[in-house]
């Protein structure tokens, strides 16, 4: 086959995909079934923010349909996002928002993503998603993220440093600090640059192999962070009547 013959039936394919969407819509419209349309789009873009940031977002929902127009469960990507539906079923040329609200947080790419998924009765159209994508910054994080302690004998405490990183200048004033067990203990030491925490294990923490998480909460000018460190503990600890 030529070119020219292939371009021919692309055009030809084409034409008769949306010939055939068209005709569906009106089969659809004359039936008296609902129509689900987004007149402002299904995505929105909020830019940079920071972390913890609370973001509302509302997407306009329309039934261009003869039939009655359910929205009935959705599905959202993630615990951080809240859903309003303030109308579930729209008459025909009614419409209605769908208001997403969005606490940003911070992923493992640089572009973060908050999705509903919404279930429809449109036969076209059965379940439709709406986005709000951007970047997320974090103000500040702790290095290292993790913390691991070695094998230690009865009896040794061990301790480790983690940094509070900032990616700007802000004004750190304490923080709160609650350990997960009594033989994990935490103090905030400053440092050159700025503040530090001193994680240690007390002599009386069990052996095994173990994971335990502190949870360390800094204050500064906007606000309350709430920072999770996994420290990972490697422990074997022995009797001191049993050491060589």
């Amino acid at each position: 086959m030529g070119q020219r013959s292939l371009q021919i039936v692309v055009v030809i394919v084409v034409a008769a995909t949306v010939v055939g969407v068209v005709a569906t819509w009106q089969l659809y419209s004359v039936m008296g079934v609902p129509i689900v349309v987004f007149p402002d789009g299904q995505s929105s873009k909020f830019g940079i923010v920071e972390e913890g940031t609370f973001l509302t977002h509302k997407f306009r929902i329309k039934n261009e349909g003869r039939g009655v127009l359910e929205l009935r469960q959705f599905i959202k990507n993630c615990a951080c996002i809240d859903v309003k539906i303030p109308k579930q079923e729209l008459q025909p040329g009614e419409e209605t928002n769908v208001i997403i609200g969005y606490e940003a947080r911070a992923g493992g790419t640089e572009a973060s993503v908050a999705a509903v998924t919404v279930e429809t009765n449109d036969p076209s159209q059965r379940w439709f998603q709406l986005t709000l994508t951007g970047q997320v910054t974090r103000m500040l994080t702790f290095y290292p993220s993790s913390v691991m302690f070695f094998g230690r004998h009865e009896g040794v405490e061990d301790s480790r440093k983690v940094r509070l990183v900032t990616s700007q200048t802000i004004s750190a004033s304490a923080f709160k600090i609650e350990p997960s067990k009594d033989w994990i203990s935490a103090q905030v030491v400053e440092v050159e640059d700025g503040l530090a925490c001193m994680i240690a294990l007390r002599p009386d923490c069990p052996g095994g192999n173990r994971s335990e998480t502190v949870k360390l909460t800094v204050n500064y000018d906007k606000g309350t962070k709430q920072v999770h460190i996994p420290v990972i503990l490697y422990s074997y600890v022995k009797k001191t009547d049993d050491l060589p």
